[in-house]
């Protein structure tokens, strides 16, 4: 429940579906773990903290990691996939990570102007 309290989701998707529908939606990313790992790579919404193991990863990093443009990312030998920090111009690729967040929330919402 630690996603879906830290993007306040009940309360968005008891707007957005105010029938019973929303409980489901909760339980399902309730279930949901905060990255995904496989042999070259992690995807993470925010990113991951280097230095820390990723079975001790603090979920806080997890969700709302922002990356200085300077660094390169990566955990050990894996890439991280990753969003969280919007780019109007990206993905943006680098030698160990790639942000992938193009501002689709922004897009989303009918705001065309990039800035």
């Amino acid at each position: 429940m630690f996603a879906a309290r830290s993007f306040a989701l009940p309360r968005l998707i008891a707007i957005k579906s105010p029938d019973r529908g929303a409980a489901e939606h909760l339980r399902w990313i309730e279930r949901l773990p905060l990255m995904q790992v496989d042999k070259h790579r992690i995807f993470a919404h925010a990113g991951v903290n280097p230095e820390t193991s990723l079975d001790k990863q603090d979920p806080q990093d997890v969700i709302w990691k922002i990356y200085d443009d300077r660094d390169d990312g990566g955990h050990g030998q894996r890439h991280i996939v990753h969003g969280h920090d919007a780019h109007a111009h990206g993905p943006i690729l680098k030698r160990n990570r790639t942000n992938l967040d193009t501002m689709a929330w922004h897009w989303a919402l009918g705001d065309r102007r990039v800035r």
